[in-house]
């Protein structure tokens, strides 16, 4: 399947209509699609969000950022439109506490090498060790968790297998025209990788993905934040999320108690609120802020020793137009040294 085949998406004639789904993160009791946790109120209350929204030039700094946004550095566009949007899904299914570029990079080569892969049968059958060789050259070994991920692609392969359907078949009706975005979501929320998530991590990294493809991008209007820990990182080190209570700090910085599922959400929540209010003050969209913050936690505001000044690799995307992280002056962590030494939480789960 490739773009000459959907042709029909953008049909003049034929215009799509999407329903509405402005207040869907609010409904989760009446989806029976969902089958998420309650956000924790306890971590909701005990956190201030955006106190320095206004103390910096937010729509100047981010229209300079929008302009210089680095492009995925592994990327699926070569193989057939099919086969990408089964890579992507792939990829948000099973990205949780694992290297974005590793496991992309991995998923690429695993298609070049042996396409027929990605058909559900195949996935419903994948094994722990066929998944286990596949991430075997991750740094990390305690994290390639080979058994729970195999249990997740079983998962996707079984769902899809029992509709009769292929990866496309999720976004495009019979006739490959774009299904509204409800119809969508719900069948993402079907499957078990999406559906654990009050906050919809992976749901929402996955929209996103897709609709960097062609015939796809009217899904970011509906496009809600993705937050991972890298944002969280920053947005703590940054004094956009601030800890109010010693319970809220204990939160953050005792790492020898696991977080659950709806305190991790809850977090990401007032994250997502951030991000939202920031694409309101600067007027550019919530896709683009989102990505931008992205590379600010990866390349930048690394967990081990932040690259403030900018002498890394990865952070050389800033260096035409910044001398130092564009919010280096605004920054609470540099004259606050706990954040710097902020590290990543115990955590179970398979959204984070």
């Amino acid at each position: 399947l490739r773009m000459s085949q959907l042709q029909l998406l953008f049909d003049e004639n034929t215009p799509i209509i999407y329903s509405q789904s402005d207040k869907l993160e609010e409904n989760y009791k009446e989806n029976k699609f969902q089958i998420f946790n309650e956000f924790s109120q306890k971590i909701l209350d005990e956190f201030n969000a955006e106190p320095q929204l206004v103390m910096c030039d937010y729509p100047e700094l981010y229209s300079i950022m929008a302009k210089i946004i680095p492009t995925e550095k592994i990327s699926f566009d070569t193989l057939p439109l099919d086969s990408a949007i089964a890579c992507e899904i792939i990829c948000a299914a099973i990205c949780h506490k694992i290297n974005w570029d590793f496991l992309r990079s991995e998923i690429l080569k695993k298609t070049n090498d042996k396409p027929e892969w990605l058909n559900p049968f195949y996935l419903k059958n994948i094994n722990e060790q066929e998944v286990l060789y596949m991430l075997s050259n991750y740094e990390k070994k305690e994290r390639i968790k080979a058994k729970e991920r195999t249990e997740i692609l079983n998962s996707l392969g079984e769902i899809l297998l029992k509709k009769k359907n292929n990866f496309i078949d999720i976004l495009c009706n019979e006739k490959y025209r774009l299904k509204d975005f409800d119809s969508i979501t719900a069948y993402f929320k079907e499957i078990r990788a999406f559906s654990n998530d009050p906050e919809e991590k992976k749901l929402r990294l996955v929209i996103q993905k897709i609709s960097h493809y062609e015939g796809f991008q009217p899904l970011r209007n509906y496009i809600n934040p993705t937050i991972d820990y890298h944002i969280i990182r920053s947005f703590l080190r940054r004094g956009l999320i601030i800890p109010r209570t010693i319970y809220a700090a204990q939160y953050i910085f005792d790492v020898s108690k696991g977080r659950k599922e709806n305190t991790i959400a809850s977090l990401r929540k007032l994250c997502s609120s951030t991000i939202k209010n920031i694409s309101a003050i600067t007027a550019i969209d919530i896709y683009t802020i989102n990505q931008i913050e992205w590379w600010i936690g990866r390349s930048v505001c690394l967990g081990e020793s932040p690259d403030c000044i900018l002498r890394d690799n990865d952070s050389q995307w800033l260096k035409p137009n910044f001398k130092k992280c564009p919010f280096y002056n605004v920054c609470m962590a540099i004259n606050n040294k706990d954040y710097i030494s902020l590290i990543e939480p115990k955590y179970t789960g398979n959204s984070y």
